[in-house]
């Protein structure tokens, strides 16, 4: 895994002593957007395959939410599974006045995990 990921992110929950992982992340940088996009239209001709029985919602291009002057782009798609589990594809495109390094990402999350993002994480 990490000779195609620079990095991984597990998510658990606190307290928890069985260790049980909710998300796991994949993620590469990009010196070029365009890479990015790349790799991202790859995965999803993989995914598309993968997860067929799946709800896909459809790609968006959108600001990033961290980036208040709204220069900095996110683009996405999810599939969405029977039970609720999630997984995603993900390309941040920095503003140069952010000073963060592009980014391609792939993400799998219970629907746990999700309902924690969507309704506690940022309340």
């Amino acid at each position: 895994m990490f000779e195609i990921y620079d990095g991984v992110q597990f998510f658990l929950k606190n307290n928890d002593n069985n260790y049980i992982i909710y998300s796991i992340t994949g993620e590469k940088y990009h010196k070029d957007i365009n890479n990015c996009y790349s790799k991202f239209d790859e995965i999803e001709d993989e995914f598309d395959i993968l997860f067929k029985n799946s709800n896909k919602a459809e790609k968006l291009k959108r600001p990033h939410s961290y980036d208040k002057t709204g220069e900095s782009t996110t683009t996405d798609v999810y599939y969405n599974m029977p039970n609720g589990d999630f997984v995603s594809i993900v390309c941040s495109d920095w503003s140069e006045k952010i000073n963060i390094s592009d980014s391609f990402r792939v993400e799998i999350s219970s629907d746990e995990f999700a309902d924690f993002l969507n309704n506690k994480a940022y309340n």
